[in-house]
């Protein structure tokens, strides 16, 4: 297994600013191609919904994306 990019996610308090699942649902991910059988990191555009990140961001929630690991 490799890594390719790391999405850190702080919170502005202990108990967070919005759930793990609401989280976990900013990742997205859609093939390039409309081959069948992608099986690459390459074949897929993987990114944050930033329109619901943004929503976050005004609840305290902050982002760091390491790429290239």
């Amino acid at each position: 297994m490799q890594v390719k990019d790391i999405f850190w996610f702080k919170h502005s308090s202990k108990i967070g600013d919005v759930s793990s699942a609401k989280v976990f649902e900013l990742l997205k991910y859609e093939k390039i191609d409309a081959v069948e059988s992608s099986t690459t990191y390459e074949d897929y555009n993987i990114h944050l919904d930033e329109e619901r990140l943004d929503e976050f961001k005004q609840k305290g929630l902050e982002v760091e994306i390491i790429e290239g690991m």
